[in-house]
């Protein structure tokens, strides 16, 4: 990675309040040990985690990004680096991939698990990020945006990731279009997601039942919950891959 990682940051931090606000909340969350319906096991988990990654695989294949081998890919917002696993599990062969959050905790956690060689976890400012411009060949973010409920934070966050994204590269966005219940995140619309992202080329597609009614609906029956997440109007999530037009 030391091909590509500034030595200094030189561009604007995010707002210190909404850095420290959306740090204290993931802490929050971490620490609520009692909250267990994100576990990894959980069938509504389990069941929108194979959605996102058969679709992320076919949208990566039909815009001619498959295979991953040897491209750089920056997951920002990274956490515990879930996302570049998967990648790397869909990729075949290894990509290089490294993931940047703004909680130490969760990096320092991530830090002692077991995950391939090629993948590299870093604390950094997702509105600063110390590497170089163009750099990396696919920049993601999931459900990351969403969590910064700033505007002129999330102009910042978006602004580095065009920066330092390859000309030919692209952009894969995954992140909630609604979310009514949980009042620390803000969904990202089309529309923002067109004005962070202007002059993008915008493929987008609604996905994942709405977490509340899978939780629901997957306990009743798993069948079902398959049919509900067939209806758009249920769908509380966007994929999207964004790429520069010429």
């Amino acid at each position: 990675m030391n091909d590509f990682v500034r030595s200094a940051v030189t561009v604007g931090d995010v707002d210190a309040r909404e850095r420290s606000r959306v740090v204290e909340e993931f802490a929050r969350r971490d620490r609520d040990a009692s909250d267990r319906r994100y576990d990894a096991g959980n069938p509504d988990v389990v069941a929108a985690r194979r959605e996102r990654l058969r679709l992320t695989r076919a949208l990566l294949a039909s815009s001619g990004l498959m295979p991953l081998e040897g491209r750089r890919v920056l997951d920002i917002g990274c956490g515990s680096g879930g996302l570049l696993r998967e990648l790397t599990a869909i990729a075949g062969p290894p990509l290089l991939g490294l993931g940047l959050d703004l909680s130490a905790p969760r990096i320092a956690g991530a830090a002692g698990s077991a995950r391939p060689s090629c993948l590299h976890l870093g604390v950094a400012d997702g509105g600063a990020l110390p590497v170089q411009s163009e750099s990396f060949d696919l920049v993601c973010q999931s459900t990351m945006l969403s969590s910064i409920l700033e505007p002129a934070a999330r102009r910042a966050v978006a602004g580095e990731m065009v920066r330092v994204t390859s000309a030919r590269g692209a952009i894969l966005h995954y992140d909630f279009v609604w979310n009514p219940l949980n009042r620390a995140t803000r969904g990202v619309t089309t529309g923002e997601l067109r004005a962070l992202f202007p002059g993008w080329n915008i493929r987008a597609f609604r996905v994942t039942l709405a977490p509340p009614l899978a939780r629901t609906i997957s306990r009743l029956s798993p069948t079902l919950a398959r049919i509900a997440a067939m209806v758009p109007a249920l769908r509380s999530h966007r994929l999207a891959l964004l790429r520069r037009c010429f």
